[in-house]
């Protein structure tokens, strides 16, 4: 049986080498590659092979490769970037070349026949002109390699679409649509038979998708702007003063092949109602920034340009990819508007009111908003004829733990003429905020909004349980000189025996621990049965003859429920004061060292202490509440000794 076999071996062997123009099996043809690498068994990859002619058809070489040879038909689908190779294998049944068959020419035994056109339709590599392209070397073939588990077609020869020439120059370009085809030539004792595959097609990504001029494969002609781009302008109704966005977003179409922007630019030309032109412009955005693009523009024009109440302005937009293919809008325009005024005098018909997180009317419970988050405030004209002249906001916070009140605005900024935006600051947890919004129109038309309501859950709500070896505590900072609850004091709180450290500053006076992975501002219990150090630096306490603002530093000792109501530090300028779990900063506060422990007042609630800071800063020095604090404390202590 072996000797069988091995005749049979033979045999073929010897039926190859009487096929006209067939080569001896090379040695080492089994794994050699022109690039030394081994090429995948058809076992692990085997893809589409398209027919070439008989016995031969052409694949592409693995699995990074993109496929260009499709499972049916001819056009593939797949766009390749320019920048990347395409190895193709011509498998064939038997060997295609012959002893001293020549590397390049038009009798090579394998061949590659590549043509294209550009994006925009001018031909790049033509059958016409004679620049087909074949390799980007003059070694156009390289093979064979025998693959014998591939019983079909066993014998692979390599052929590559260079990205590169052999200079480094790029071969071909986004938007490029290739048409390629494999010829094979058979030496036929002496004479040369041509064999020309079927011709497949494809074209490269990152070009515009759609092309206004006609031979290219992408021609969509007018509307080739509109399927390229998407235009949008802001607002879509100008009015007095306006300036006008124009926006351009990249579209799906787009994104399918790759295709970014890569700089755009506007003309603009404005008509007076007399037919007077009056204005022009040019407007670049952004510019190229070579080949990473961008997914969208603004091309902005000009308040100037929304002066004349019914004057006309005219503009074309010019745009192009990465690759500096240009598509050109068609004519758009808009005409300029009069202000208007509010048609109704009602607020909720003339304008709408949103904010993010929600809010509520007053009518029902206040909506939650998370401790430090600020709510943003947009306000439009429903009629996009009427114009905004100004907004504000006004709004009270109310801080039930320090029994005060504040009242402030806040201005919305023009966003557009029909909308104005701003937002309320961030408040501290327990924080209750009442708001309205007043809007005037260019007659001086006033409109107030419902009031509106939202509240910060109070430290209870957000942490009901606090460990027994835990603890949480306020700190209040308050300028006696300006009779005012100190925000935006940069406060830093410390405890060296546990390595802990937060740093923040006041929101309507109060601070306290926080944990940052929770949120801004939100409230963090702490061990108990501490000494804490606190650092307070409020930028606008400056004491005479002070440069700068001085540091408050003092240490104040926590236990679990804190019931002590007292005088905890004192400085030479300031004075704290603990009420239970509130630690009150004083600034601006004059007081005589302390002697010996805090002393110990009768519980009272922060309210009180609030009405006793109040009378201090506006009726009595300083000095004279210390000495009731003292003399209460010697009361305290002669009532506890009887």
């Amino acid at each position: 049986m072996e000797s069988l076999a091995s005749a049979g071996i033979v045999l073929v062997v010897a039926l190859l080498l009487l096929l006209p123009g067939a080569a001896p099996i090379p040695v080492n043809a089994a794994r050699v590659t022109a690039s030394g690498s081994e090429p995948p068994s058809s076992a692990a990859f085997n893809p589409p092979c398209a027919p070439v002619t008989t016995g031969v058809c052409v694949s592409v070489a693995n699995s990074n490769t993109p496929a260009i040879v499709p499972a049916s038909g001819y056009a593939a689908s797949v766009e390749p970037n320019s920048t990347t190779s395409i190895p193709l294998y011509v498998k064939s049944s038997q060997p295609l070349n012959w002893t001293n068959a020549p590397l390049n020419g038009p009798d090579a035994p394998v061949a590659l026949n590549v043509t294209g056109v550009l994006w925009n339709g001018d031909p790049y590599y033509s059958k016409e002109d004679g620049t087909v392209w074949h390799a980007s070397t003059a070694t156009w073939w390289s093979g064979p390699i025998y693959e014998p588990e591939n019983r079909t077609f066993p014998w692979w020869y390599l052929l590559n679409i260079s990205a590169l020439s052999a200079t480094g120059q790029p071969n071909f370009f986004p938007g490029m649509s290739i048409a390629w085809q494999v010829v094979i030539t058979y030496n036929v004792s002496g004479a040369y038979e041509h064999r020309y595959g079927p011709t497949f097609t494809y074209t490269y990504a990152g070009a515009w998708p759609y092309s206004p001029y006609p031979g290219a494969a992408q021609f969509a002609g007018a509307s080739s702007f509109e399927d390229d781009l998407a235009l949008s302008t802001a607002p879509s109704l100008p009015t007095w003063n306006d300036s006008v966005v124009v926006l351009l977003n990249l579209t799906a179409a787009d994104r399918s092949v790759g295709a970014t922007l890569g700089q755009a630019y506007l003309d603009a030309q404005e008509t007076a109602p007399s037919g007077r032109v009056v204005n022009s412009v040019t407007v670049s955005e952004p510019p190229s920034n070579g080949t990473t693009g961008y997914a969208s523009a603004r091309l902005a024009l000009p308040a100037a340009f929304a002066q004349i109440a019914g004057a006309k302005v005219i503009f074309q937009v010019h745009a192009a990819d990465t690759a500096g293919d240009w598509i050109v809008s068609p004519l758009e325009n808009y005409t300029v508007l009069g202000n208007g005024s509010f048609r109704t005098g009602l607020f909720a018909d003339d304008l709408a009111l949103m904010t993010s997180p929600a809010t509520n009317s007053d009518f029902g419970a206040p909506a939650a908003v998370a401790p430090g988050t600020p709510v943003a405030i947009t306000l439009q004209s429903r009629d996009p004829t009427t114009a905004i002249a100004g907004a504000r906001v006004v709004y009270t916070v109310t801080v039930p733990l320090l029994g005060e009140n504040t009242t402030s605005s806040v201005s919305l900024a023009r966003i557009d003429s029909v909308t104005f935006a701003g937002s309320l600051p961030p408040e501290p947890v327990g924080a209750q905020v009442s708001f309205y919004v007043e809007a005037w129109d260019f007659s001086l038309q006033v409109e107030q909004s419902p009031v509106r309501v939202y509240a910060v859950p109070s430290f209870s709500s957000l942490v009901p349980t606090v460990p027994a070896n835990m603890t949480f505590f306020y700190l209040a900072v308050y300028d006696a000189g300006t009779g005012h609850w100190v925000t935006g004091a940069a406060v830093s709180i410390t405890l060296a025996e546990k390595s802990f450290a937060d740093s923040g500053s006041t929101i309507a006076g109060l601070a306290y621990p926080t944990i940052a992975s929770a949120g801004p501002e939100y409230p963090a219990v702490v061990p108990a049965d501490l000494a804490y150090s606190i650092e307070v630096t409020d930028p606008w306490f400056l004491p005479p003859g002070a440069a700068s603002a001085p540091v408050v530093a003092f240490s104040v000792y926590v236990t679990h429920d804190p019931r002590t109501h007292g005088v905890a530090a004192v400085g030479s300028n300031w004075v704290v004061v603990q009420d239970g779990a509130l630690f009150l900063v004083w600034l601006n506060a004059t007081a005589p060292a302390l002697a010996g422990a805090p002393p110990v007042l009768p519980a009272v609630g922060i309210g009180n202490w609030i009405g006793l800071a109040a009378a201090t800063v506006c009726l009595v020095p300083l000095v004279r509440w210390w000495r009731g604090v003292q003399r209460r404390k010697a009361e305290e202590i002669r009532r506890i000794t009887l």
